[in-house]
C-alpha cells in the first residue's frame, strides 16, 4: 500500500492525494520488482478557464527496486 501527496505547481502549489496498492516480487535480498495500481485526486485543480473542478487520475506503476 502506498499513500502520498503529489503537488502540481500552476499558479501556486496545489496538493493532491495519491493512494495505490499492488504487489512486490523479491528476486534476491537486494533486488525486487513491483506493480502498483492507484489513483490521484486533485480537488483544487483548475482548468484553463480558471473554473475549479475535481480531477481524478488513474496511475498504474511498474518498476524495479535495488537496495543496499
Amino acid at each position: 500500500m502506498l499513500v502520498g501527496v503529489p503537488i502540481v505547481i500552476s499558479d501556486g502549489a496545489k496538493p493532491g492525494i495519491h493512494a495505490a496498492g499492488g504487489l512486490e516480487w523479491n528476486f534476491t535480498r537486494n533486488f525486487a520488482a513491483f506493480v502498483l495500481v492507484g489513483v490521484e485526486v486533485f480537488p483544487t485543480a483548475q482548468s484553463t478557464a480558471t473554473v475549479k473542478y475535481e480531477k481524478v487520475i488513474f496511475v498504474p506503476s511498474l518498476g524495479l527496486q535495488a537496495r543496499l
